[in-house]
């Protein structure tokens, strides 16, 4: 069955989340941890084949891992079209700057490298959860670049990392997030 395009007028582009940015907090869970992960619902309105409005699922002791960016540091950026005319599809990515310089954080970092998994990022505005969702249980998402800098100690500057996730799969997730304790 064809999509049927609907008009994108001031009322819909009004009602979008207009705020730039992402929260501070990232949020990580390798597919392994999953019970459950949850697909859009069936196509009843507008926006349903983005929307995943039940929740994940987790055994006792795995949700979500959370990792402090820093301030303003998480964005959407360079996402594009990949493949050839007549199958194309999208290719976003979110990159993360996370400042700071440890044994505990290069190693949280390498680790995520190579594993399969479902990144959430929240909405900017405080108290709001509001997230976007990227991979899912068919197309994870992957981190498909890693950088480190020191800063320089004459011109200041703070050591930090930066990564690049990546995934086909982008929704907007509605369902309740379980935290790692």
């Amino acid at each position: 069955m064809p999509y049927n395009f609907g008009n994108i007028n001031t009322a819909v582009v009004g009602a979008a989340d207009v705020k730039p940015g992402h929260s501070d907090i990232a949020l990580f869970a390798p597919l392994a941890d999953f019970t459950v992960i949850q697909k859009p619902a069936t196509w009843a309105a507008a926006g349903d084949f983005k929307k995943i409005n039940t929740a994940h699922t987790f055994p006792a002791l795995k949700g979500f891992s959370q990792l402090k960016a820093k301030s303003g540091a998480v964005r959407q950026e360079g996402s594009a079209a990949v493949g050839e005319k007549g199958g194309l599809v999208p290719n976003y990515q979110y990159i993360i700057t996370i400042k700071g310089h440890s044994a505990v954080i290069e190693e949280w970092l390498e680790q995520v490298m190579n594993e399969d998994g479902i990144w959430l990022f929240n909405d900017p505005t405080c108290g709001v959860n509001y997230y976007v969702q990227l991979g899912s249980e068919c197309n994870p998402a992957q981190v498909s670049a890693y950088t480190s800098k020191s800063g320089s100690r004459n011109d200041g500057g703070v050591r930090e990392y930066e990564i690049t996730i990546q995934s086909a799969d982008k929704y907007w997730y509605a369902g309740a997030v379980t935290v790692k304790a």
